[in-house]
């Protein structure tokens, strides 16, 4: 599980943000974007977006027609 989320968001505050990463099981992950509100965290930081979703992705998914 990875939990990304606005550091500014004033929808769902940070304490929620953090129960639910406190919840989930591993592997699990949280990212906290400051500067950013609810919305579209990939427009606000499109590099670290890619590069943090695409290596938690890297790690955790088996390749197509892999084994485990």
């Amino acid at each position: 599980v990875l939990v990304a989320a606005g550091a500014d968001d004033r929808h769902t505050h940070w304490s929620e943000t953090q129960r639910l990463y406190d919840a989930a099981t591993e592997p699990r992950e949280l990212w906290r974007v400051d500067g950013v509100a609810h919305v579209d965290l990939h427009a606000a930081r499109p590099g670290p977006y890619e590069q943090r979703i695409g290596a938690f992705l890297g790690r955790h998914l088996r390749p197509a027609g892999g084994r485990t």
